[in-house]
Order: structure tokens, then C-alpha cells, then sequence
């Protein structure tokens, strides 16, 4: 098995011109046959012709005049018949035509056959013979009788083969010498960049990403090299946020884990005074929960990630949702005295209903969060002729402009000197985000700092229905 591509080429090369040059000395020596005997024909028939005329002329006057006068045709055999031979030439050169030929001649067909010496027996019915042919019976009459004149050529067959082959040989032979040296040339040209990329392949294998495809081309290679270029970069920014994500997920699970860990030592050596052991024990707990929503938040992002999350529509009252959410969170805003407004009326969504739960509650939470006390926040439903727009406002601390692109990352945190107060992950948007994806569904985001934040999903109605 041949596994170099140079190989490949060099030899796919040389059986395509091998293949090539043999089809073309096929077909020019079949054309040139072809031609060939097609000349011979016509010339046959002219020769033929001129004796007839000639015959016509002299032959009630002086046969011997007709015959030195034929002797002026060169390189034909000429013999006339009615029914038995009367002429000839060259007088010493009788081609043995059968009689049953003869017969059919003077019957009035023109009749061409292959070969003198073995001519086939005659349909008299078909005077049509093979299309190759070196002898011509004509018929004529001159007065009431019947004549019947053979032409054969006494010439080599048509056309110097052995010349034309030679020809076509040196031919195949330049071809396949200059074709091989060029194609060797070229075959570099080609295989060059397939090594360079197989290299940077090698190298992105161990791990190296500063790997740089650049050739001046505009070809198929070029365009590959290319892709991989732009595969490399995708790759280097996947890895980046891998490591990141590493990070990210280690650094929030350490920091529970310390607290749970010293407030533990600290309970089980007995160094805690009674009246703080509860508080402790609190803060455990606390500390805990919040190990089980990251873990929580990273299995769902995970599900949602895959191709085989459970995604079912169905169609139910959206406001009934949100009322129930915002019951679900009542502690939380009861406890900031936040002032929740709900401005929608009775609307149905054909989607999935537990995972819009999700978004929902992750907007609500998030406003609740940021929202300082005695704050406010409005829900509110519109339904357009294309779309439903659902909108969370918040008076909280709002979002700087220059942050509000990159709030949908995962662990991306807004204030993140007051993560620990608010017990986030980081990870509530990027499911929003990855939810409303799977529903062909956009959220918008206005904020500005100190002035609140505006969060609306539109969903558009083909999206839904």
C-alpha cells in the first residue's frame, strides 16, 4: 500500500498520461483508417470512372488503342468483363474474380469487397460489402451490352503505419519523460504545505497553540490553511476558557469548603463559646447550600450543553408562572422590603415550561439580589403581532456599559467584592442564556450604574408555535 501522497500524485500522473496517450494512438489509428480508406475509395471510383469513359470512347474502334491509352493510369489493376474477360491491365496482372461477383456486377450493383483473394460469396439481394475494400466492380453499358469493370489498387495498404507508429511511440516517450520530471517538480509544490500543516497538527496535539499557517495562495491549500489557522485560534480560545473554567469552579468550591472546614475544626475542638455555636452551625449550613447550587448550576449547565437534554413544549399560562415565582421568592423580597409590580394579564406560551422556570427565577433572584432595600421591581408581559416580550426592572446598582457583553459568561460576577454577601455563582446567566438559545430566543439587557437594570426576552411567535 502506497501511503505517501507524493507517491500518489507522481503515480496517478503517469497512469492518467499512460492511459491518455494509449486512448489517443487507439483513436488516431482508427480515424486514420478510416481516412485512408476512404480515399482509396474515391480514388477507385475516379479511375474508374476515367477507364469507363475511355472504354466508351475507343473500345468499337481499336481494344489495343484502349489499352495503351489505360496504361497511363499508374498503380491500379484494371480488368473489364461481359460476362468473360475482353481487357485487362497490366496485361500480365488477371485478378481471379469469382464469377458469382462478375454475375452480380453486370447485374447492375456496384459492389466493394475487402480483398480479391478472399472475396465472400455475393447476396444478390445486398450488393453492400465490408466498408474497408481494395476492389471495385463497377457496371456501365455501351449500347445493349452489359460490362462489368473491376479496379483493384496495386498499391501498399493505405497510409505508412510502421511511420505513424513510430511517431506516436516518440511521442509517449517525450511525454512520459517530461511529464514525470514536471510533475516530480510539482508534486513538491503540493505535498509542501500538506508537511507544514501536518506539523502544526502535531504540535496542537502537545498542547501548543501559538501556531501560525500563513501561505500566499489562493487555492484549495490555501483555503485550508486558513481553516486551520482559525481551528487553531478556536482551540486556543476553548483551552483559555477551560482553564479559566478550571479556575473559576475550583476557587468557588475552596471557598466554601475553608469555611466549612474551619468553622468545623473550630465547633469540634470546642473553642467556639456557646453562645456562638450556633451562629457557626449557621454559617455551615449556609456555606453548604451554597456548595449544592454551584453543583447544582454545573450539572444543568452541563445537561444544557449536551445534545440529550430533555427539551418538551407545551402550552400553558405564562402569568400563572411568574405569579407562582414570585410567590416561590417571597421570603427574599419580604425580607429587603422590596416592592414587587406585575403588569400583565392572562397569556399563553407554547415552550418548555420547567425550563423557562429556570429563566425566570435566575432574573427574579438576580434583581432581588441587586436591588437594594426598599427598592423595586416590575414584571411586565407585552405581546406583540411577531413576538412576547417579557421584561424584569430592578432599581438596583445597575451594570456598566462596558460589562454588559460579557455578563453572560460563566462566572462572570458583576460586583465582585460583594460576591460573598450575595451568595452567587456567576453561573445564573449563562443558563438563562443557554435556555433561551435552545428556544431560538434573545434577551436584551439597558443598565446603567445606580440606575437599575432592564432584562427582556423576546420570544418570537414562530419560535413557540
Amino acid at each position: 500500500m502506497i501511503k505517501s501522497l507524493y507517491l500518489r500524485i507522481v503515480i496517478t500522473f503517469l497512469a492518467i498520461v499512460l492511459v491518455s496517450v494509449g486512448a489517443a494512438f487507439l483513436i488516431m489509428s482508427i480515424v486514420y483508417t478510416k481516412q485512408s480508406n476512404h480515399q482509396l475509395r474515391v480514388d477507385l471510383q475516379t479511375v474508374a470512372t476515367q477507364a469507363i469513359a475511355t472504354f466508351k470512347q475507343d473500345s468499337f474502334h481499336d481494344f489495343s488503342n484502349y489499352a495503351h491509352t489505360i496504361m497511363t493510369v499508374k498503380g491500379y489493376s484494371i480488368s473489364i468483363y461481359a460476362p468473360s474477360l475482353i481487357s485487362v491491365y497490366p496485361p500480365d496482372h488477371v485478378h481471379p474474380i469469382p464469377s458469382s461477383l462478375i454475375l452480380t456486377v453486370l447485374a447492375g450493383h456496384t459492389v466493394p469487397v475487402n480483398s480479391p483473394m478472399h472475396t465472400p460469396n455475393v447476396d444478390r439481394q445486398s450488393p453492400s460489402f465490408h466498408p474497408n475494400f481494395s476492389l471495385l466492380g463497377i457496371p456501365f453499358t455501351v449500347g445493349k451490352t452489359h460490362y462489368a469493370l473491376f479496379i483493384a489498387s496495386m498499391m501498399p495498404p493505405p497510409a505508412p503505419k510502421g511511420e505513424f507508429f513510430s511517431f506516436l511511440n516518440f511521442v509517449l516517450i517525450i511525454v512520459l519523460l517530461l511529464g514525470s520530471l514536471l510533475i516530480l517538480i510539482a508534486s513538491r509544490y503540493l505535498v509542501k504545505p500538506i508537511k507544514v500543516m501536518t506539523e502544526a497538527t502535531r504540535r496542537v496535539a502537545k498542547g501548543d497553540f501559538d501556531v501560525i499557517i500563513q501561505f500566499k495562495r489562493q487555492d484549495e491549500i490555501g483555503r485550508l490553511a486558513q481553516s486551520f489557522t482559525s481551528m487553531i485560534h478556536e482551540l486556543k480560545q476553548m483551552e483559555m476558557m477551560r482553564q479559566e473554567f478550571v479556575s473559576n469552579v475550583s476557587h468557588e468550591i475552596q471557598s466554601p469548603l475553608t469555611s466549612i472546614q474551619g468553622f468545623s475544626r473550630a465547633l469540634q475542638e470546642g473553642i467556639v463559646p456557646l453562645n456562638d455555636q450556633e451562629r457557626y452551625l449557621a454559617m455551615i449550613v449556609s456555606e453548604s447550600d451554597r456548595l449544592s447550587r454551584l453543583s447544582d448550576n454545573l450539572l444543568r449547565l452541563a445537561s444544557l450543553d449536551s445534545d440529550h437534554h430533555p427539551f418538551h413544549r407545551t402550552s400553558y399560562r405564562l402569568d400563572e408562572q411568574l405569579r407562582r415565582i414570585v410567590v416561590a421568592t417571597e421570603p427574599q423580597w419580604v425580607n429587603k422590603n422590596l416592592e414587587i409590580e406585575l403588569l400583565f394579564t392572562k397569556t399563553m406560551i407554547f415552550a418548555d415550561q420547567d425550563l423557562l422556570e429556570q429563566v425566570w427565577m435566575n432574573l427574579l433572584v438576580n434583581a432581588i439580589r441587586y436591588t437594594p432595600v426598599g427598592g423595586k421591581i416590575t414584571i411586565r408581559i407585552e405581546q406583540t403581532s411577531t413576538s412576547l416580550r417579557i421584561a424584569f426592572h430592578d432599581t438596583g446598582q445597575g451594570i456598566a456599559k462596558e460589562e454588559l457583553e460579557t455578563i453572560f459568561e460563566r462566572f462572570y460576577k458583576v460586583d465582585k467584592s460583594r460576591t460573598r454577601s450575595h451568595g452567587g455563582s456567576g453561573l445564573g446567566l449563562s443558563i438563562v442564556k443557554k435556555i433561551l438559545d435552545l428556544h431560538q430566543a434573545k434577551i436584551e439587557v439597558q443598565s446603567e450604574v445606580q440606575q437599575g437594570s432592564l432584562f427582556t426576552v423576546i420570544i418570537d411567535h414562530t419560535a413557540t408555535s
